[in-house]
C-alpha cells in the first residue's frame, strides 16, 4: 500500500481548493447609506418604524447612536 507524502496531500488540499472557489458565487454588495432622520432625540423602537417606512424597499436598519452635540440621534442605514 502506497502511504500518502506531504506534496500528493497538498496538491489534493489546492484542487479541492480551487473547486470549492469556482462553486462559491460571487456577491455583488450593495452600497449602504446613512441619513439622520432625527438629530435632536431617538427612541428605538420609533427609529426602526421611521427608517422602515421611508425606505421600505431598500433593506433599512434604524439606529440610535450617540452624537457629540446632542445625546442621541436616529440614523437610517438603508441600500442606495
Amino acid at each position: 500500500m502506497e502511504t500518502l507524502t506531504f506534496p500528493r496531500i497538498f496538491i489534493v488540499v489546492l484542487l479541492l481548493s480551487g473547486m470549492c472557489m469556482v462553486m462559491v458565487p460571487h456577491v455583488n454588495a450593495k452600497k449602504r447609506c446613512k441619513e439622520v432622520l432625527d438629530p435632536n432625540s431617538c427612541t428605538l423602537s420609533d427609529c426602526q418604524k421611521a427608517c422602515s417606512e421611508k425606505h421600505p424597499m431598500q433593506r433599512p436598519h434604524g439606529a440610535c447612536l450617540p452624537d457629540p452635540k446632542h445625546k442621541f440621534s436616529c440614523s437610517c442605514y438603508f441600500n442606495c
